[in-house]
């Protein structure tokens, strides 16, 4: 009898444990899910335009987490820059000549898509669409007999935007990333999963862009790809091959509101 009596405690509690871990477990998944990381409005930068962000926040090199001290490429010994910053997009405005679009404060009706480093570097890279080359190595010449290579800065890349035709596509890129309303997840997309049409500084029907908020609250761009399970997307098919989701929301600036890309967006081919 004390022999069975041992083994029935010991089966309840072995039982009893493991159903504690597994309503543990249960419990950590529901407060994983109801997690929304993307509900904070940034209202910081509220007294400053899109102009002033970029110029003030944007611009970073790579630093060792421990020291401090810059990060450089092991080829080239230049710095290296930090993909989430906006150097290249600052260059690509004032190769443009386009920096009254950020810095007005005419109106608030705007919301700025803010195009990373990673946006014009990797992926569909806006300096291989702009250019046809997404190199940014600058030859400086041979000594010996050997060629003297090193990364360029990002105005330097952006001086090889150097005929009428890629001057023109480098503008358009740069006017579909600003929409003429201004833009915040909420409560302006207010259904999540539904589409709203607005117009970018392209006029007519080219210049139309497609935003939806998903149930996380990330803004979709122009397609579904992420999140196929919603409504099809009512922007054309080469709009949707080129779609993006939004990866830091609600930006707010004396003249709009921005959001961060790490990819461009189109509605036809540039």
């Amino acid at each position: 009898m004390k022999t069975i009596n041992k083994m029935k405690i010991f089966r309840i509690v072995v039982v009893l444990f493991t159903a504690s871990i597994f309503l543990g477990c249960e419990l950590g998944l529901q407060e994983e899910f109801e997690f929304k990381p993307e509900l904070t409005i940034t209202d910081s930068f509220k007294d400053i335009t899109a102009w002033d962000f970029m110029n003030n926040f944007g611009l970073d090199s790579l630093r060792d987490v421990q020291t401090g001290e810059l990060v450089l490429d092991p080829v080239t010994r230049a710095r290296q820059i930090d993909g989430d910053s906006f150097d290249y997009m600052l260059a690509a405005i004032k190769k443009a000549g386009l920096e009254d679009l950020y810095q007005q404060k005419a109106t608030t009706n705007r919301t700025y898509f803010l195009l990373n480093n990673r946006a014009f570097l990797q992926g569909r890279s806006i300096l291989r669409t702009v250019t046809g080359s997404n190199s940014t190595i600058i030859f400086e010449g041979f000594v010996g007999g050997i060629p003297i290579l090193r990364e360029g800065t990002a105005e330097e890349i952006m001086e090889n935007v150097d005929t009428p035709a890629e001057m023109e596509k480098l503008k358009t890129i740069l006017m579909y990333h600003i929409v003429t309303e201004y833009v915040a997840q909420r409560p302006t997309l207010f259904l999540f999963g539904e589409w709203y049409v607005y117009q970018t500084l392209i006029p007519g029907q080219d210049g139309l862009i497609g935003l939806m908020r998903d149930e996380i609250d990330f803004i979709n761009i122009n397609g579904r790809k992420r999140n196929p399970q919603y409504s099809p997307s009512p922007m054309p098919a080469s709009a949707q091959v080129w779609d993006a989701q939004v990866y830091n929301h609600n930006y707010i600036f004396s003249n709009g509101i921005g959001h961060h890309l790490s990819e461009p967006v189109r509605n036809k081919p540039y």
